[in-house]
């Protein structure tokens, strides 16, 4: 392809738009592999003439320059909706401009001062013997339409100056309402606001698709790619709306099986929104997927008119504005579909506009209808709090009530417990006193008991007599030590086991004086006690094995030697009592005695058990509970 240089000149003034059908010669290239010097031998018929073959084939349309009356200065070629547009100016046989253009071409290729749907000549450009040529490819499989015009550039960067303004004003409303509805949802966290942000979000970015920011900003090199996300905004916006409706009228509440019917609705999206991907993707059917979806538009429409039909009698006021704005949605959908298939692919030229209004007026209603709800829940809601506070102050009154009455109540039970206090501290101390006397006229009779046998004891010649007197006085000694012990306590509780025997050992081995030596070692665990019944009898038994060692034991040992020990196991008291005495003088002569008799009965009513055994000596093994 030869290089393409412009050269000076004008082209020939005129003031108004001039639509090129009529001056354009058009000829189809069937295996697209044409350059523009080749396409220039071959045959062209007019355009009004030609009838189109192909929907995606390359065209080639040419036209004279000197024929055309165009603008002065610099002009504008402008077109719409077409993929790919070549533009090529030749003088003389040669190539002297050649530009690209088209809704899929690469922001690399356009030429500064150009669009993606329009081409500026430069002012010194000579009309004279100068030849358009265009080369166009559509794969959107809509029908191409040539709308070729050329115009004089400052209207048409005027015009597009004005629709620029108009249409981000439009972006910028909506851009104020994604925001405020943002901020709405991050205030309340009510869902409501969070499908409308959906919504409006959604259909935001469709508009910035056909006005050609969104591929601009995110795939200028890739703009085939911008175009595939177009309806899949739609989708989404439809899937908010389907889930703005679901919640601000409470559909999953009020009717279950709608509610069911409203999620298959949204399922029927996705499944389309992935349907029409594919088939943009792998064959580039622009055409056949917006007739799929302008025909689910009807299902859709027809299914609104159902929810609203059926859900019309249980909506409040505040919830009807969201059906005026589906209505509302419902006309722009029809209206929009109806324009589709009267235009085809021109329809989407002034879209954005008709989706900006209508997405407005939505926005509107439903923040009317949300406020209205605000309102009127900002009115229950300082009912019930007026409510409540009347309550609170019912309940504190009868919590006023209540406390003064128990507090009566209590008063009367701390005087009747104070009295009761009082009489039973004067009757402990009646008891104490009672007790005290008792316990001296105990001890003075024991002591009594305990002078009179020992002032007798001297004079007592016959041996078994003297035997038994002294028995007797031991076990009255162990009765006047535990009983002296227990009430020397000022809590007059427990009497401790070691400090006990100890005591009643010296008294017994004092008594027993022999000229034989005997030993008496004891071992008591640390804090072993007992009460006063218990140690009563644990002295008593503990009495008659000491006096039955001593009267029996030594007769034919050097030095006598006791060893009593105890242990406390869990509940268990295990006393240890051991001698290193001759051991029983003849079978059964110890257990036939009184003395052991009253060890075994003793025992028996601390519900103890008590072993006997010879190693060497005699040992005895005693056990009893702790407890009581």
């Amino acid at each position: 392809m030869p290089s393409c240089k412009s050269s000076s000149g004008d082209i020939a003034p005129a003031p108004q738009e001039i639509h090129l059908t009529d001056h354009l010669a058009i000829r189809e290239d069937s295996i697209a592999d044409a350059t523009a010097a080749l396409s220039k031998l071959h045959t062209f018929q007019p355009l009004q003439d030609f009838r189109l073959q192909n929907k995606t084939g390359v065209y080639w349309l040419t036209a004279p320059l000197p024929d055309i009356t165009g603008p002065v200065e610099t002009s504008v070629i402008s077109f719409s909706n077409l993929t790919y547009v070549d533009l090529y100016i030749y003088k003389g046989g040669r190539c002297i401009l050649h530009k690209k253009a088209g809704a899929f071409r690469k922001e690399s290729e356009l030429a500064r001062g150009d669009g993606r749907f329009w081409f500026s000549l430069p002012s010194n450009l000579r009309v004279d013997s100068c030849t358009l040529l265009l080369k166009v490819e559509h794969t959107k499989h809509y029908i191409p339409r040539f709308d070729f015009v050329i115009q004089d550039g400052y209207d048409f960067f005027r015009q597009q100056q004005k629709d620029d303004a108009m249409e981000l004003r439009l972006q910028g409303v909506l851009w104020i309402f994604v925001l405020y509805t943002l901020l709405c949802w991050f205030a309340t966290r009510n869902r409501t606001y969070g499908w409308l942000l959906l919504t409006i979000v959604a259909v935001t970015f469709y508009n910035l698709c056909p006005s050609g920011y969104f591929i601009k900003w995110f795939f200028p090199e890739a703009p085939a790619v911008g175009w595939l996300f177009n309806i899949h905004f739609v989708h989404l916006g439809m899937a908010g709306l389907y889930m703005l409706t679901i919640d601000f009228w409470r559909i999953r509440v009020q009717a279950p099986r709608l509610y069911l019917a409203c999620m298959i609705a949204v399922g029927f999206v996705a499944l389309f929104s992935v349907i029409s991907f594919c088939i943009n993707f792998f064959t580039g059917n622009f055409a056949l997927m917006n007739y799929l979806n302008l025909w689910s538009y009807v299902a859709h429409i027809g299914f609104a008119a159902v929810v609203i039909w059926k859900l019309w009698p249980r909506l409040d006021p505040t919830q009807k504005y969201l059906a005026y704005g589906i209505w509302m949605f419902v006309a722009s959908c029809i209206f929009v579909s109806v324009r589709i298939l009267v235009l085809k692919e021109q329809a989407f030229v002034n879209i954005t506009y008709m989706s900006s209004i209508m997405i407005i007026s939505i926005f509107f209603m439903v923040f009317a209808g949300l406020a209205k709800s605000q309102q009127r829940a900002e009115k229950e809601r300082q009912l019930a709090l007026e409510k409540l506070n009347r309550l609170q102050e019912y309940q504190n009154t009868l919590l006023e009530d209540k406390v003064k009455q128990q507090t009566a109540e209590l008063n009367t039970n701390n005087i009747r417990l104070t009295r009761q206090n009082r009489a039973l501290a004067e009757r402990n101390e009646k008891i104490a006193i009672l007790i005290n006397e008792l316990n001296h006229r105990v001890k003075n009779n024991l002591q009594l008991l305990y002078s009179l046998i020992s002032l007798q004891l001297p004079g007592i010649k016959d041996h078994a007599s003297r035997e038994v007197l002294t028995s007797n006085i031991n076990r009255i000694k162990a009765m006047i030590l535990v009983n002296r012990r227990f009430f020397h306590l000022e809590e007059l509780q427990l009497v401790n086991l070691g400090d006990l025997t100890k005591e009643l050992a010296a008294n017994i081995k004092q008594i027993y004086s022999t000229q034989r030596t005997v030993l008496i070692r004891t071992d008591f665990d640390e804090g072993i006690q007992l009460d006063s019944r218990k140690a009563l009898y644990f002295s008593l038994v503990v009495s008659e094995l000491l006096t039955n060692s001593f009267k029996y034991a030594f007769n034919h040992a050097a030095t006598g030697l006791i060893h009593i020990s105890a242990i406390k196991m869990n509940d268990v008291i295990v006393c240890r009592y051991a001698d290193n005495g001759t051991g029983p003088q003849q079978p059964n002569a110890n257990s036939s005695s009184l003395g052991l008799s009253l060890v075994k009965d003793l025992v028996r009513q601390m519900n103890g058990q008590i072993s006997e055994f010879t190693a060497p000596g005699l040992v005895y093994e005693l056990t009893f509970p702790f407890g009581s």
